[in-house]
């Protein structure tokens, strides 16, 4: 039986989502009970929950909305049989049919999730972009910065949300499937995250003028680590090691917080040096996220 699911469910969604995780990848971060009021109250717009249920709870698809992109964002995952899946994931595309005509629909897994991914090949998913996940673990080597031109400010997010959405829209402007959204649109979206850390948000700042940005979150606080949700420096000031050094700066804090760790998400096709800034710190791939989409439904 396929069923709407509430925070109710939280802990058996969890446990279905760490077990299909663990299927693929028996190394990999398990997800936080922390994290589900998130999951459940979606990303800027209400998410739809669905979940199958016979003896117990086997199956859970979060369907998240994005209405500034026009994007569906379907997460699904299954502790049951292939005619479950396959069940719950025709349901959830019927869904968003019925109720986001014209959208898109994107959904990801673990690369290595075989499974997974030839039931979306079966539903006419195609291959959009590959993502790693990459993690920091000696973040005790991160230095201060010594250039006097350059100042890392920390800053109120309500003092400063328009200049920090300026610099992500245009230092994000070139980057693969980047779509900009509408500073009130942005702001429901940030303001929306459970996790956001009111001393995550760094300004850098080159002769006095802002040159770069870092967003930092504590979605990753139950695994004792930091997390980056957003990095940007704008192209005339790339090359001059401002990237390098707010990394340094958030790993600095991180540490001062008792964490061991930082990771942050990545393209695994950008070209605009910044795949060479993690890995010249010490980022490491944990693990590679496959995204897939669907054309538009009419």
């Amino acid at each position: 039986m396929i069923r709407p699911l509430t925070l109710d469910d939280a802990e058996a969604t969890l446990k279905v989502a760490n077990t299909h995780e663990l299927r693929v990848d028996p190394e990999i971060e398990l997800y936080p009970l922390s994290e589900m009021p998130q999951w459940f109250q979606g990303f800027g717009e209400p998410a739809v929950v669905f979940g199958h249920e016979q003896d117990r709870l086997d199956a859970a698809l979060f369907i998240q909305t994005d209405s500034a992109k026009n994007w569906v964002d379907l997460d699904l995952f299954t502790d049951c049989s292939d005619d479950v899946a396959k069940e719950l994931l025709q349901f959830g595309i019927e869904w968003t049919k019925a109720n986001r005509p014209g959208f898109k629909i994107r959904a990801a897994g673990n690369k290595n999730d075989v499974q997974l991914h030839q039931l979306f090949s079966e539903f006419g998913f195609q291959h959009y972009r590959d993502y790693w996940k990459l993690v920091w673990r000696n973040i005790s080597q991160a230095v201060p910065h010594s250039n006097p031109q350059l100042e890392i400010r920390s800053v109120n997010f309500d003092a400063n949300a328009k200049l920090i959405h300026e610099l992500e829209s245009k230092t994000f402007s070139e980057h693969f499937g980047y779509v900009p959204i509408a500073f009130d649109a942005w702001l429901r979206q940030r303001k929306s995250i459970e996790s956001m850390d009111p001393n995550g948000f760094l300004i850098a700042y080159y002769d006095a003028q802002p040159a770069g940005f870092l967003i930092a979150d504590d979605s990753r606080a139950d695994q004792n680590g930091g997390w980056v949700d957003k990095l940007g420096v704008l192209s005339e000031y790339r090359g001059i090691g401002i990237g390098k050094t707010l990394l340094n700066h958030v790993a600095t804090y991180y540490l001062a917080r008792g964490f061991d760790s930082v990771a942050l998400g990545a393209d695994t096709g950008n070209d605009s040096g910044a795949l060479d800034l993690y890995f010249g710190l010490g980022f490491e791939p944990m693990l590679i996220w496959r995204a897939v989409v669907l054309p538009a439904l009419s």
